[in-house]
């Protein structure tokens, strides 16, 4: 994710921060389907079952994956709603 490049002192959300607390990152390169990590290497980017053509947008599937962390449920999107 962008903001974890930059830390999340640079969007207030540190600790003491106006934003603390109020901030969480999601790490989807750790999610794993079908018993490997699907997102965690630019390499990854070239299988189209998880990305289309562009190797940048994730496909119908990646997309589901990474909402529902596939077979690791706590590194989804919809882990942190």
């Amino acid at each position: 994710m962008i903001w974890v490049g930059l830390g999340l002192s640079a969007i207030g959300a540190q600790a003491g921060g106006p934003f603390a607390g109020r901030v969480s990152t999601v790490s989807t390169d750790l999610i794993a389907h079908a018993g490997a990590q699907r997102f965690a290497t630019p390499d990854a980017a070239a299988d189209t079952a998880y990305y289309v053509g562009d190797s940048t947008h994730p496909s119908v599937l990646g997309a589901e994956v990474r909402v529902t962390g596939g077979d690791m449920p706590g590194y989804g999107v919809a882990a942190g709603l």
